[in-house]
């Protein structure tokens, strides 16, 4: 899975954990060309195989 937060690109994860340690990974900067690549994908087919994650709760 590509991982994305407000239209940053953080990174592939092949399982839930994976997902959870690119989100808590930090800050990664904008990038307008990777901005515009997504807003393409998401404009076509691509729009249904996204999956919104629940932030999980801090313990």
């Amino acid at each position: 899975m590509h991982v994305v937060d407000q239209w940053r690109y953080l990174g592939t994860a092949i399982n839930e954990e994976e997902l959870y340690e690119l989100a808590d990974s930090g800050e990664v900067e904008f990038d307008l060309d990777i901005y515009k690549i997504l807003k393409k994908a998401l404009a076509g087919s691509f729009k249904s195989q996204v999956i919104p994650l629940a932030v999980k709760d801090a313990v």
